[in-house]
């Protein structure tokens, strides 16, 4: 047992007291639960705001601290793949793969709406440019109304996916009601996705790389992941850039998908 110190982490005047940078600790968090998620398969189902702390170090380090791990959920590896392919696919707005790993997770004809749930987005934000683009935002009350409309479907969808699933998609709700009191607004962040599609990328690499079967397939590998992470890279410089005051003055310059 042991006493942490520190501020909830949806607590801005604490953040302000203590000056600390909440672009940070989203970063943090994102980073955090994609590995999770993605890399380890082993998911801490229960970030409340009161079970994630921030804290600011003697040393000027920003730190999150998670609380209570009473419940934990582990993802088999075929699982985690499949999700894998099914974020690659909703964050730029692939509806054929979204239709392909959807119906390896079980869910079937109930597709359009399972990615709906999953992204917390209309059919029609998520197919139009993926849900890291800056037009996607989460409209509340359109999909509370939606939601309302479908619970039978909804339902449905339900029985259908995964016991692994139903603890992923409370997880990311809470972790989505986070990033909104952080970023005061309804949406989500392009630098979340950014991070879950490094993780994205990371994982089904290192499973194309364990499947490769000579090795002319493993360069092949490599070199397609080399070129996919510098242009991540490429485009979370960008992002940053576009938050600077200089960067945003050139909103009209930057990806849709990125602005802010």
């Amino acid at each position: 047992m042991e006493y942490c110190k520190g501020g909830m982490v949806d607590d801005l005047a604490y953040h302000r007291k203590h000056k600390i940078d909440t672009s940070k600790v989203l970063g943090y968090l994102s980073k955090i639960f994609s590995q999770m998620v993605f890399i380890r398969g082993y998911i801490h189902c229960d970030p409340h705001p009161g079970n994630v702390m921030v804290q600011k170090t003697e040393d000027g380090r920003t730190l999150l601290i998670l609380l209570d791990h009473g419940l934990y959920q582990t993802l088999t590896d075929d699982f985690r793949i499949n999700y894998c392919k099914l974020w690659q696919a909703l964050l730029t707005g692939n509806s054929e793969k979204i239709k392909k790993q959807a119906h390896r997770l079980g869910v079937g004809d109930h597709y359009g709406l399972f990615a709906c749930m999953v992204a917390s987005r209309t059919w029609e934000d998520i197919t139009e440019g993926g849900i890291a683009d800056a037009n996607s935002k989460l409209d509340v009350e359109r999909l509370q109304s939606e939601a309302m409309r479908q619970i039978p479907q909804i339902s449905q969808v339900l029985n259908y996916v995964p016991r692994q699933l139903l603890l992923i998609l409370k997880t990311n709700d809470l972790l989505r009601g986070i990033e909104c009191s952080l970023l005061q607004r309804n949406t989500q962040g392009a630098g979340t996705f950014l991070n879950m599609a490094r993780y994205c990328l990371s994982a089904l690499t290192t499973h194309r790389l364990a499947k490769a079967s000579s090795f002319t397939r493993q360069l092949a590998i490599y070199y397609t992941y080399t070129i996919s992470l510098l242009r991540l890279k490429f485009l979370k410089l960008i992002y940053w850039f576009s938050l600077t005051k200089l960067g945003g003055n050139l909103q009209h310059y930057i990806p849709s998908h990125l602005s802010i």
